[in-house]
């Protein structure tokens, strides 16, 4: 990383690869995906540049509001995982604590990552150790998708997560008031069904 009182460091080169896309139109035009080795998803500079347009192509503008919108969404959706297993006041609680962590604007795909992505995956997974439906399935292989299109690292560590807990929660019976051993076939055609939609 290039100093940022110099150069600008993550953040400009964030800028250059948000107005990769929105000159071309296209999420794999990003700097961060053309020619280089896939870690550095192109979600954010997808967002970012699909709102730039939407401002007249002012991607700085763009950025800032989309740091908004990503703290306010991040905060609300660990408020909404807790609220249901702990009460509202442990979730205001522990929302506001998720902020005070993340102090800074969520300018880079990290940002996006580590704030909104991965709680949301943590939501996904816990919803269908509780649930076991093919509805929860669903959430937690989009949420798998968002993953591997946001950042490798984070869809890596997602993967190992959920290739752990998937067959071991279905083993053992993780699910709300109880699952029978021979359950754990089923659960693995869901586990099957939740890797092919993370590899789409």
């Amino acid at each position: 990383q290039l100093p940022s009182e110099v150069y600008g460091g993550d953040i400009y080169y964030q800028m250059g690869c948000v107005r990769s896309i929105l000159a071309s139109g296209n999420p794999m035009a990003s700097c961060s995906t053309s020619g280089a080795l896939p870690c550095y998803q192109p979600l954010y500079g997808t967002l970012a540049a699909a709102l730039a347009w939407l401002l007249g192509g002012r991607v700085l503008v763009a950025m800032l509001a989309l740091a908004v919108a990503l703290r306010a969404l991040g905060a609300w959706i660990v408020f909404a995982c807790v609220r249901r297993r702990a009460g509202a006041a442990a979730a205001t609680l522990l929302a506001g604590f998720w902020l005070l962590v993340h102090p800074g604007l969520l300018l880079r795909y990290t940002d996006l990552a580590q704030f909104v992505v991965a709680p949301a995956f943590l939501f996904a997974l816990v919803h269908y150790l509780e649930r076991h439906s093919w509805g929860a399935a669903v959430l937690l292989g989009a949420a798998l998708a968002v993953a591997s299109y946001t950042h490798a690292v984070l869809f890596t560590g997602a993967i190992v997560l959920t290739a752990v807990t998937l067959p071991l929660g279905a083993w053992l019976g993780n699910g709300s008031g109880g699952r029978p051993r021979s359950a754990a076939p089923i659960e693995g055609a869901r586990w099957m069904f939740v890797a092919g939609m993370a590899a789409l």
